[in-house]
């Protein structure tokens, strides 16, 4: 199932064929472009939260406490729920072929979202230190070149359709889109689980 146009100019920057993007080309000349992969909706991701990221480092530099306190928080939730949707729709599955590998990851989740508190709490009381910054920036780089090298070509042979679907859904669901908050059939996928 396609997500609809709205979605995708939404989330994915693009239109349907016939409409253009001067940031992004349709991919075929006639009819719809494919559907990004998993792999690239999570770089993406990657990507976005390194931008918030960049953002929070000028502020912090700025010293807007009320502004970098409001990025801060966008960030951590941004943060999560990429980890919440690949735990869920993609590692429960890569734990089944590589239990060990898998393991790993979900450790390193844990300790982000630790260090997301860590750090939250330092902002709160006006003592967000850069050394644990960027101690923060070098683990969550760490991690993402794990994940690109290991887990997100996994899931461009190991997820079949309904799978890397599912995970579309999810993925656009927890970004906030309120189109995808009903899921693909119009009710609630939260409500069914």
């Amino acid at each position: 199932m396609k997500l609809h146009r709205d979605h995708d100019v939404h989330h994915h920057g693009r239109v349907s064929a016939g409409g253009t993007n001067a940031a992004e080309a349709p991919s075929e000349p006639s009819g719809e472009p494919s559907e990004p992969s998993v792999a690239e909706l999570l770089t993406g991701d990657h990507q976005r939260l390194d931008r918030l990221f960049q953002a929070i480092a000028v502020e912090a530099a700025l010293g807007d406490s009320d502004l970098l306190h409001r990025q801060w928080t966008a960030f951590g939730q941004e943060l999560t729920r990429h980890m919440d949707v690949e735990e869920v729709r993609i590692i429960s599955a890569f734990s089944r072929r590589e239990p060990k590998e898998a393991r790993g990851l979900l450790d390193d989740h844990a300790r982000i979202r630790s260090r997301l508190t860590e750090l939250a709490i330092d902002l709160d009381v006006h003592r967000l230190r850069p050394d644990r910054i960027r101690a923060l920036v070098a683990e969550l780089d760490e991690h993402a070149r794990r994940e690109i090298a290991l887990l997100y070509p996994w899931t461009v042979t190991a997820l079949d359709a309904g799978a890397r679907e599912s995970f579309r859904w999810a993925h656009a669901g927890e970004r906030g889109c309120e189109c995808c908050r009903a899921g693909p059939f119009g009710a609630d996928d939260d409500a069914a689980t």
